[in-house]
């Protein structure tokens, strides 16, 4: 991982952010609703993709050149609420790694921010007499 961007150095550093991964997949992996999208996968790619996500993102970088998210995730129905269970393990993977306070919540936003790119389950119709 490159450089020392204002949120790499305020995370710690490259150490932490390799900790954090570990963290999240230890925590990802053993949520079984969250692992089943995982289960033909190679973790340890995953997980290379995902450090270099997170050096894009502590960055601010714009410089990807990877598949797009939205690409990266399709076909996988992921729900709102999948979405929301993998950012829950994301904060706990914070705290683990003891990153806090203004530093991680602006890292948090910033994949939160990802959502509608990486939803992609058809989103059920409202039952019939339901207002929009």
């Amino acid at each position: 991982m490159a450089g020392d961007g204002t949120l790499v150095a305020a995370i710690g550093g490259d150490a932490v952010v390799t900790a954090l991964v570990n963290r999240l997949y230890l925590r990802v992996l053993a949520d079984a609703k969250i692992a089943a999208f995982f289960a033909n996968a190679d973790v340890d790619s995953i997980k290379l993709h995902q450090r270099d996500f997170l050096d894009l993102a502590l960055h601010g970088i714009d410089a990807y050149t990877g598949r797009s998210m939205q690409e990266a995730h399709a076909g996988h129905g992921i729900t709102d609420a999948d979405f929301d269970r993998l950012m829950q393990h994301f904060d706990e993977a914070l705290s683990d790694v003891q990153v806090a306070g203004d530093v991680a919540s602006r890292l948090a936003e910033r994949l939160r921010a990802l959502r509608g790119e990486v939803v992609n389950a058809p989103q059920p119709l409202p039952a019939a007499g339901e207002a929009d």
